[in-house]
């Protein structure tokens, strides 16, 4: 009985999104180009300061690592972010009325998160695909892509919950709880493998889950040899994703303790 109210609210939720989805297309067009956009930065840089015989190379993992780090990126705004809409728009207490989940409303945020991801970084190929000129693209295994780049996904969305339960907590956007979102491509074995990282900069990233991903994904990809190898990246990514997921569900329980013993405040504006 659970499970089937459970799946009823999937299914309803699931429809508002994709509706809200195809009626704000153009503006996830216009979000995609403006990550294109603030990677171009990044892209540029990359291209400049390497000798052009080597820009194919330099090109694949470029490309990968804005995928990698746009479905990282945008839940933080998607789920995070938008916790702000949903507590003074009122939607809390209308769901907290008939007994449905926040978790899965606010998770499915990815949604939209993921569309702009995807326009961006196909600007982002098209971009590099017309510098370089081929030769971007799965040299592996498409469907091992696939998986780790579901992976990272998964991540983000519990890295959104997150902040979106602090942002309940604190009632500050969730936003500007975001203290590691830029540093975790800088310096997270994101956009740049773990092993071309300085030592410090190594530890940190393989304390985070999504280094070990986007490693992953690198190799299913462009063949290249993960840090920790294959079975120690998936190793490691399992372990910091259960850590993940146990942080964000301490923050949800103390989030809708303290929501539903005080109420939910207004979250306040950037």
């Amino acid at each position: 009985m659970a499970y089937g109210r459970l799946l009823r609210e999937a299914r309803a939720m699931l429809w508002l999104h994709l509706k809200r989805a195809v009626r704000y297309k153009y503006g996830l067009i216009n979000w995609g180009v403006i990550e294109f956009l603030y990677m171009a930065i990044y892209m540029l840089g990359a291209l400049a300061f390497s000798p052009r015989e080597q820009w194919p190379l330099v090109s694949k993992y470029v490309f990968w690592g804005i995928l990698a780090w746009t479905m990282v990126s945008t839940p933080t705004w998607t789920i995070g972010g938008w916790t702000r809409f949903y507590v003074n728009m009122g939607l809390w207490e209308q769901h907290e009325a008939v007994g449905a989940s926040h978790s899965l409303f606010l998770s499915m945020r990815i949604i939209p998160a993921v569309i702009a991801g995807f326009i961006g970084s196909i600007t982002a190929y098209g971009f590099l695909l017309a510098e370089v000129g081929g030769g971007i693209g799965v040299e592996g295994s498409i469907a091992l892509a696939l998986i780790f780049l579901l992976w990272l996904i998964l991540q983000s969305t519990l890295y959104g919950l997150l902040l979106s339960y602090l942002s309940l907590l604190t009632s500050t956007p969730g936003p500007m709880l975001d203290v590691l979102n830029i540093l975790l491509f800088i310096i997270g074995g994101i956009g740049v493998p773990v092993a071309n990282l300085p030592r410090a900069a190594q530890l940190f990233a393989l304390a985070t889950p999504y280094s070990h991903a986007a490693e992953l994904l690198r190799w299913s990809t462009m063949g290249s040899q993960p840090y920790l190898g294959v079975a120690g990246e998936v190793a490691a990514g399992l372990l910091t994703t259960l850590g993940l997921g146990l942080t964000a569900l301490y923050a949800r329980n103390k989030a809708y303790s303290n929501a539903r013993r005080n109420g939910v405040k207004g979250i306040g504006r950037m």
